[in-house]
């Protein structure tokens, strides 16, 4: 089974009901989930929002031609945890009669559609290639660092009367991206037996004992030992006889001269006194909390380097491309080119990153856009290239109405909304255009300190912009992690704001990536 398929069918279970996507994955590998019989309630319509019985949730997606495509979400009852829900496509006509047509929802974050003939349908959304870690709903952003998504495209094709889904195919819109990013996490991601390399001490096998509480215990033993770069070791006893039960678990070390200390395990995984069993993968030392999931079951897996034991397991972003903005690792570098060199590239340019003006934009010539952010000294840098067909730079007109990128950063303390100008002789001009607390936001039109510069390209045009991180950071009332929007605004030449096409998510600023394990566990608790 590949991930690619049982990520566009879950079920949710307040975020994740494990057992109910194998199930439903099965379903859609075997064909069993791609269309169904039509209805045989002739009569019956949906229509917006919860039925009287509080089962169902309709949401119509889209109308085109005589159809209309929602999305039904249905309450299957207690699960695991809370309740489980399974959301599914149904095609009506434009009165909301069901005609039959029935498939799987496409799991597409923040997902749009449009029909691209009388019958046929594309959906364009984020899918994640992180995997589900359990029931934290950090699990995602430990794993790798970064928002690991692409986005996939689904077209659907309906019979004459809408009774049945003649055609469903699904695809990436950038496999090469795609490609790379998936070999990289694979490759951290590969399991490996651990061993005992080296001679390791008896002094320090006696400490472990002593710490790990297992004086006299014979079946605790070490199963791993090996040592890095400034002279730490890793040390795991294990029970290597007999049958473990879920209570028991793996006792990891940190060995440094001669000292043996445990990992600070309760600290990363957010629950203290608990058990941990210990796997090994190629580039991560690995642990599974026994019994602080839900109910006792087996809980989170929480991954440190396997390089630097005291640093999180973050996926290296040097050469990778996704489509989406969330938990983006702000990097220091010492320049504009060594940033770039290290730093991800953010991608724009589908229908779904479309955030107004859907009917004006036609495609990713007439608008799309990639970016990165850095660290450079004391300046928050950001590198943008965007593809516009029709160049519209700043005029003597109100700036809105020219292609412009607007920044949109909030933290805890205000929002703030930057409009960066393409003035004239490859200038910038950044505007403060709205400022204020959370709901309390006004409209302003005020010079912001900033510096750059704009460039025609081939295909649109390129800006380099720095903001000094400070006060920027002193407004916003946030250090380590800001709510973050990168957003292209097109005219065309027409004298009005035609679309806005964008990425949202956050920026998170770590004194190093991957983290350390202290810088982490600190930040984390301060969120």
């Amino acid at each position: 089974m590949t991930r690619e398929l049982w990520k566009w069918g879950r079920i949710w279970v307040n975020g994740c009901c494990r057992w109910a996507t194998v199930l439903l994955s099965v379903l859609l590998l075997s064909g069993a989930a791609v269309a169904q019989e039509p209805s045989t309630e002739s009569n019956e319509r949906l229509v917006e929002g919860s039925s009287l019985d509080g089962i169902s949730t309709n949401r119509r997606l889209i109308c085109g031609s005589k159809f209309c495509v929602w999305s039904v979400t249905d309450s299957l009852g207690p699960c695991v945890v809370g309740t489980c829900y399974s959301t599914h496509l149904s095609v009506t006509d434009r009165k909301g009669k069901l005609l039959g047509a029935s498939s799987d929802q496409a799991d597409l974050s923040g997902g749009r559609a449009r029909f691209l003939g009388p019958r046929q349908v594309e959906f364009v959304g984020l899918v994640s290639l992180e995997d589900n870690n359990g029931d934290d709903p950090e699990g995602r952003r430990r794993e790798v660092g970064f928002g690991a998504a692409l986005m996939m495209r689904r077209l659907i094709t309906l019979s004459q009367d809408g009774s049945a889904i003649t055609s469903d195919t699904r695809e990436w819109l950038s496999p090469k991206h795609h490609a790379l990013l998936e070999r990289r996490l694979n490759n951290q991601r590969a399991g490996i037996e651990p061993k005992i390399k080296g001679r390791m001490p008896d002094s320090v096998f006696a400490k472990a004992r002593t710490v790990c509480g297992s004086e006299g215990n014979e079946e605790l033993k070490p199963t791993l030992y090996e040592c890095h770069g400034g002279g730490i070791c890793v040390l795991v006893l294990d029970r290597v006889s007999g049958d473990r039960s879920s209570e028991e678990s793996s006792c990891v070390l940190k060995v440094k001269e001669g000292n043996v200390e445990r990992l600070p395990l309760g600290t990363l995984m957010g629950v203290d006194d608990e058990s941990y069993k210990f796997s090994l993968e190629s580039a991560r030392y690995c642990f599974t909390c026994t019994i602080c999931g839900f109910r006792g079951s087996s809980g989170n897996t929480q991954c440190v380097s396997r390089e630097r034991p005291d640093h999180m397991a973050f996926v290296e972003t040097a050469g990778l491309h996704v489509d989406s903005g969330e938990f983006y690792p702000v990097q220091q570098a010492g320049s504009s080119a060594a940033g770039a060199a290290a730093a991800l590239t953010v991608h724009a340019y589908s229908l779904a990153h479309v955030s107004w003006g859907l009917d004006n934009w036609k495609d990713a010539k007439d608008l799309s856009l990639a970016w990165q952010a850095m660290r450079i000294g004391e300046d928050l840098r950001f590198h943008v290239e965007v593809e516009d067909d029709v160049l519209q730079p700043a005029g003597d007109g109100p700036s809105v109405h020219s292609d412009h990128l607007e920044l949109d950063f909030k933290g805890p303390r205000a929002h703030l909304k930057l409009g960066v100008l393409l003035a004239a002789d490859g200038q910038l001009q950044v505007r403060l255009w709205n400022q204020g607390a959370a709901g309390q936001e006004r409209e302003v039109d005020e010079q912001y300190a900033a510096a750059g510069t704009w460039s025609k390209t081939a295909r649109g045009y390129r800006v380099e912009v720095s903001l000094p991180l400070a006060p920027l950071r002193e407004s916003l009332g946030a250090q380590k992690t800001l709510s973050f929007e990168m957003v292209a605004s097109d005219s065309d030449g027409k004298k009005r704001q035609e679309t806005l096409l964008g990425n949202s998510g956050s920026l998170d600023f770590w004194d190093e990536y991957p983290p350390t394990i202290e810088e982490y566990t600190r930040v984390r608790a301060r969120n």
